[in-house]
C-alpha cells in the first residue's frame, strides 16, 4: 500500500479550509471610482443586500466617499453649523457634510473679501452670523485623512455655478429658477441663485405684506424665483440678476379683496410705517394701506388695529381706508 503524500493531504486540506481576510473598506478605481467592502464573515447577515455597518464601517465609507469627491471635484452641500474666530483675524467657518465638519476660511465663502492679516468688517461679519443654519455649496480644497481634517470653498463652487448657468446664457428674463435662502433678516431675502448670492426686496418676497422676511423664510429654505432682468456688474466683472419669488404665482389676495365692503370695519395688524404711509394686513387676507388715522398718536409696526375700508383696487391689489382705533399695541404690556 501506498501512502498519499503529505505535501498533497496538506493541499488538500489547505483548499477545503475557509480563507480568512482583513475587512477593510477599499478604494478603487477602474472605469470609475467605487467602494468594495470586504466582510470578514463574522457577522450573521439577514441577506446579502441587508448587512448593515458598524459605527467604524461607516465611518469608512463616509471618508471614502469624501476621498472620491475630492478627486472628481465635484460640488457638495451642507449646513453652516458655526462661524469660530481663531488666533488669526480671518474666522473659519464650519459646513457639516455627512457627519463631518469641513473647514472654509471666510475669504472663501464670498465673491466679494477683505484686506488679508485684517479685521473682517462688520458687513462681512453680520453676513457670516445671518447665515447659520443655511445650505451651502462648496467644493473640496483639501483632505487630511490622518488627522481627519477637511477643507474646503464656498467660493469655487460659486464660480463653477455661474459658468454653468450665467456665461452660457441659460439663465435668461422669465425662467424660473430654484435658490437657496442664506439670510432672511427684515426686509431683504439673501438667496443662493445658481452661484450668484442675490438680494430679493420684500416687496418682491411674496404678496401678503408682513412685518420681516423671517416670517416666511429661514436659511436652509428653497424658494422658486422668477428671473426678472440679467446684467453685468462692470466693478466686480460678476453678472446680476432681480428675482420676485411672488411673479411665481398669481395673487392670491383677489379673492378675499373681492370679499371687502366698503364702509365695513376690519380687525389688521401694521406691518410698516415709512414716511407717514401705514402699510397693513388685515385679517381677513388682504393688504391695505392709509395715511389717516383718528388716534392722537400715530400707529406702529406690529400694532395691532381696527381698519376701515374705503374703496378697494383690484389692479394694485389693496385697500384704502382708515384706521378708527388701536387694539393693543405692540410691546407695551411686555
Amino acid at each position: 500500500m501506498f501512502r498519499k503524500k503529505a505535501t498533497k493531504a496538506s493541499e488538500t486540506e489547505k483548499e477545503k479550509k475557509p480563507k480568512t481576510h482583513d475587512p477593510p473598506d477599499i478604494f478603487e478605481r477602474g472605469d470609475e471610482w467605487r467602494y468594495v467592502h470586504r466582510d470578514n464573515g463574522d457577522i450573521l447577515t439577514l441577506n446579502e443586500e441587508e448587512r448593515g455597518l458598524t459605527a467604524a464601517e461607516s465611518e469608512s465609507v463616509v471618508w471614502n466617499k469624501i476621498v472620491a469627491n475630492y478627486y472628481q471635484h465635484n460640488i457638495l452641500s451642507g449646513r453652516l453649523a458655526s462661524v469660530e474666530k481663531l488666533d488669526t483675524n480671518a474666522p473659519v467657518c464650519s459646513v457639516e457634510y455627512e457627519g463631518v465638519l469641513v473647514l472654509i476660511p471666510a475669504h472663501e465663502m464670498f465673491d466679494d473679501d477683505w484686506p488679508a492679516n485684517q479685521e473682517p468688517p462688520h458687513e462681512f461679519k453680520e453676513r457670516l452670523k445671518g447665515m447659520l443654519g443655511a445650505t451651502v455649496e462648496f467644493k473640496l480644497r483639501g483632505v487630511d485623512l490622518k488627522h481627519r481634517i477637511v477643507a474646503g470653498s464656498r467660493k469655487d463652487a460659486l464660480i463653477e455655478r455661474r459658468s454653468k448657468y450665467y456665461e452660457t446664457g441659460r439663465v435668461v428674463p422669465g425662467i424660473r429658477i430654484s435658490c437657496r435662502v442664506i439670510r432672511a433678516s427684515g426686509n431683504i431675502l439673501t438667496v443662493e441663485a445658481l452661484g450668484l448670492d442675490t438680494m430679493i426686496p420684500a416687496r418682491d418676497v411674496s404678496w401678503q405684506w408682513f412685518t420681516d422676511v423671517a416670517d416666511l423664510y429661514a436659511p436652509g429654505d428653497l424658494v422658486v424665483a422668477k428671473v426678472m432682468d440679467v446684467g453685468w456688474n462692470t466693478e466686480t466683472n460678476l453678472p446680476t440678476v432681480r428675482l420676485s419669488i411672488k411673479e411665481t404665482s398669481e395673487n392670491p389676495d383677489i379673492a378675499a379683496l373681492k370679499r371687502l365692503i366698503p364702509g365695513s370695519v376690519y380687525f389688521a395688524v401694521v406691518t410698516g410705517v415709512v414716511d407717514q404711509l401705514i402699510f397693513l394686513r388685515l385679517q381677513t387676507g388682504a393688504n391695505a394701506k392709509t395715511m389717516s388715522y383718528r388716534m392722537d398718536t400715530m400707529p406702529s409696526k406690529n400694532d395691532t388695529v381696527c381698519f376701515q375700508v374705503k374703496s378697494v383696487d383690484l389692479e394694485r391689489g389693496m385697500a384704502f381706508g382708515i384706521i378708527t382705533r388701536t387694539v393693543k399695541r405692540f410691546g407695551r404690556y411686555r
